[in-house]
């Protein structure tokens, strides 16, 4: 089993602590400080549904992969080559696959969230219903605004994570619910200077 380093650890209480007071998180780690791992190890503790939500389909099998490592059975909402082509991945790292269509933690692309939500697919409305945390990676695109609120909004009962390297956006739309996002509070990692200076 994956261990967190201990900057890893301290983020993902701080998130934890934030939820105790707020329901949508900034989490914001440097590129390669391991966003991935933290929303992971989230995920794992999780005693509800839950759901990691990608920016883009190709991303689902990298965040199915950090899953796996944790030995968090998730079920992958993705076209059918795509979850064949995950399984044999987990096969081949780990011996096993934890791809389960019925665990209650998931891995969805922001596409087929927004396409799957308000369409026919019962099965995947039933699954959204009962997510209790949400994890969005990238999450400095979520705005109110197009699909990126759709698919925010869907999670109705959740707790929310947003997680990026980068808090801020090119167009100067805020992330913060009081401005153009969703987040009630930013929970900030170590600086990239921090990671660099201390290996």
């Amino acid at each position: 089993m994956l261990r967190l380093r201990d900057y890893q650890d301290k983020f993902v209480a701080a998130i934890l602590a934030a939820w105790q007071w707020c329901r949508a998180v900034l989490g914001v780690l440097p590129t390669g400080a391991g966003k991935t791992v933290c929303f992971s190890a989230i995920m794992h503790e999780h005693k509800g549904a839950a759901a990691a939500v990608v920016h883009r389909k190709e991303i689902v099998g990298q965040i199915s992969q950090a899953l796996a490592r944790l030995e968090v059975k998730h079920r992958i909402i993705a076209p059918p080559q795509v979850v064949t082509r995950i399984r044999r991945r987990h096969l081949k790292e780990f011996g096993k696959s934890f791809v389960d269509p019925h665990a209650r933690a998931g891995v969805i692309s922001v596409q087929t969230l927004t396409s799957g939500a308000s369409g026919k697919n019962r099965e995947l409305q039933r699954w959204l219903a009962q997510i209790t945390l949400a994890v969005f990676d990238e999450g400095h695109h979520y705005v109110e605004q197009g699909l990126w609120a759709k698919a925010v909004h869907a999670m109705a009962n959740a707790k929310l994570l947003f997680v990026t390297a980068t808090p801020e956006r090119a167009d100067g739309k805020g992330l913060g619910a009081d401005s153009d996002g969703f987040a009630e509070t930013m929970v900030e990692g170590p600086s990239m200077q921090w990671l660099i200076e201390n290996g």
